[in-house]
């Protein structure tokens, strides 16, 4: 067995059993370029097919047009909240899927340039290679709680019954290939539409956090 066999093969066990192993995270698997036949195109084309219509078929399961992915609420720190992102286009990299898509659909030929943004979308978002976080962005992981909770302790006290709930991993049944995190479900009866998203971030110019609401319309 070839050391990429085995590598999806812990990745694909890993995904369906839960358990991971040491050696996931020490061997990382080695890709180059190479030809496509279009016979293999088909194939690949028919198995993104089968991954759409298997998504939409785990969708059936739960009532509502959109719906969170059990066991995600730690986020960054579930094994399920990676597992989903995984083969997901999510908020974080939907812009540059899209700029990319829209490259492929109107290019004929590619150059240097696109094949290079192209590989690193791939390398990084795909394969995780050359993955790594900033000071910035661990501080904000680690601080993510009590920023949350400061927020409601601010919002709670000017507004009755306001509410922020922990959430994970969210997909629209509509486009079950795209998922997204939010910080928290806000819940503000004075609105009307009294249901939105909580997005947190760190400026670290500032040296303070910056929250964006975002309602539902």
């Amino acid at each position: 067995m070839s050391q990429k066999n085995f590598i999806m093969d812990m990745k694909y066990n890993a995904l369906t059993t839960g358990k991971y192993s040491m050696w996931g995270t020490l061997l990382t698997s080695q890709n180059k370029d190479y030809y496509i036949e279009e016979e293999r195109i088909d194939q690949l084309e028919n198995s993104i097919w089968i991954l759409l219509n298997n998504l939409r078929d785990e969708g059936k399961q739960y009532p509502t047009a959109a719906y969170m992915i059990p066991n995600t609420e730690l986020q960054s720190e579930s094994d399920a909240w990676k597992s989903n992102r995984w083969f997901q286009i999510t908020a974080s990299t939907q812009k540059v899927a899209s700029n990319l898509g829209n490259i492929l659909n109107t290019e004929t030929q590619y150059c240097d340039a696109t094949k290079r943004k192209l590989f690193n979308f791939i390398s990084y978002n795909i394969w995780t290679l050359n993955t790594f976080s900033t000071p910035d962005t661990v501080y904000g992981i680690e601080s993510e709680e009590q920023a949350r909770a400061d927020y409601l302790k601010h919002m709670g006290g000017k507004i009755q019954d306001f509410t922020v709930i922990k959430t994970g991993f969210w997909i629209n049944k509509l486009r079950p290939e795209i998922g997204c995190s939010p910080y928290g479900l806000v819940f503000k009866p004075e609105e009307d539409t009294k249901y939105g998203l909580l997005e947190i971030e760190f400026q670290n110019v500032f040296e303070k956090w910056l929250l964006l609401i975002c309602f539902f319309l």
